[in-house]
């Protein structure tokens, strides 16, 4: 089997997966009567999604979120898993 395709189909995978775990953590920030009107609003894509994370980062929040994606951009085990230590 070409590895290229079955790459592909793993980095594809982990899209999905990534963005449906994104969704569920914003629903359960929802008041529950709001969750219909939000589900109708979510993002199609995972880039998507990422631009509303980072739209939705509170100003006073801003310098250690600015922080963090610095660490993220130097350290590539930050990327793969270990953020939610990082930011817990």
């Amino acid at each position: 089997m070409n590895t290229s395709f079955v790459d592909d189909c793993r980095s594809d995978a982990w899209h999905r997966f990534r963005w449906v775990h994104c969704q569920l953590d914003y629903l359960r920030s929802c008041l529950p009567g709001r969750i219909r009107h939000t589900l109708a609003e979510l993002p199609d894509t995972l880039d998507e999604t990422y631009e509303r994370t980072l739209r939705e980062i509170k100003n006073s929040d801003s310098e250690l979120a600015h922080r963090l994606f610095q660490y993220t951009s130097v350290c590539p085990w930050l990327r793969h898993g270990w953020c939610k230590f990082v930011f817990v």
